[in-house]
């Protein structure tokens, strides 16, 4: 990626986590436009609660996260966890 463009995602410094505990520290990534980014890594990693920072579900306690296009890149950031959490809490309504 040339130095004159802007990424679509970049997040700096990120410190995030819940209830107290921390789950990232000092977590840095940029994902340039048009680049298609995996995140991979054991249970507990931080991968959702990268991805729940980057679209904005989860505010970082330290860091930044900017997003290009006017925040377009927002709607495009997607979870695709091993096991859906969905059907546990479905009713057979």
């Amino acid at each position: 990626m040339g130095s004159d463009v802007a990424p679509a995602l970049s997040l700096s410094g990120i410190d995030a986590g819940y209830d107290g505990r921390s789950v990232l520290s000092d977590f840095s990534l940029s994902i340039a436009a048009g680049e298609v980014y995996a995140l991979l890594g054991a249970n507990g990693a931080g991968k959702s609660t990268v991805a729940r920072v980057a679209s904005g579900l989860l505010p970082a306690r330290r860091g930044r996260v900017v997003l290009g296009e006017s925040g377009g890149p927002r709607g495009r950031i997607g979870l695709a966890p091993q096991d859906s959490a969905l059907f546990p809490a479905l009713s057979p309504r």
